[in-house]
């Protein structure tokens, strides 16, 4: 059963690799500290601010390579969004977020729930369907050695004996 749940995530994953790469993408270049690459250029204090308030929580270190981007929104993905180190000090950071936690968090973790539930109402199904077909089987059996019974004259009783 794991394995057929296992599959149909695998199998719906695929569309959803477009839009998991579009937010990992704009998390990692809406969120990233800009301040490092332009702080690069000016003296020593201006650097050491610009450490400061990344060390504050007003901008997080996750989003300054992709390694880091990818882990924090997978993370994100599960449930933890852990908002207090991000910066929604602009339009764009807020919309993302927002699109995200709509589309990745609610809509493709209820889709993904509802997947596993449907996979396994469908092995469910077929695990009745197995048990009736078993039933069948068995009664045929039963009917065709209660034939031969008729068949040689022998009683019911001592079948019985020879079930025993």
């Amino acid at each position: 059963m794991f394995m057929r749940v296992l599959y149909t995530f695998c199998e719906s994953l695929i569309p959803f690799l477009t839009v998991i790469m579009g937010c990992l993408l704009s998390f990692h270049i809406l969120f990233r500290d800009t301040n490092k690459n332009e702080s690069a250029s000016q003296d020593q204090n201006t650097t050491q601010a610009a450490q400061n308030v990344c060390e504050e929580g007003n901008t997080s270190d996750e989003f300054q390579t992709i390694e880091g981007t990818s882990r924090k929104v997978f993370i994100m993905m599960a449930g933890d969004l852990n908002t207090e180190k991000l910066d929604f000090q602009t339009v764009p950071r807020v919309v993302m977020f927002f699109l995200f936690v709509v589309i990745i968090v609610i809509v493709w973790n209820n889709f993904m729930n509802s997947l596993a539930v449907d996979d396994t109402m469908g092995m469910r199904a077929k695990s009745q369907f197995l048990a009736i077909k078993q039933d069948v089987i068995f009664m045929q059996r039963l009917e065709t050695i209660l034939k031969i019974m008729e068949r040689y004259r022998i009683s019911r009783c001592s079948l019985l004996v020879i079930i025993m």
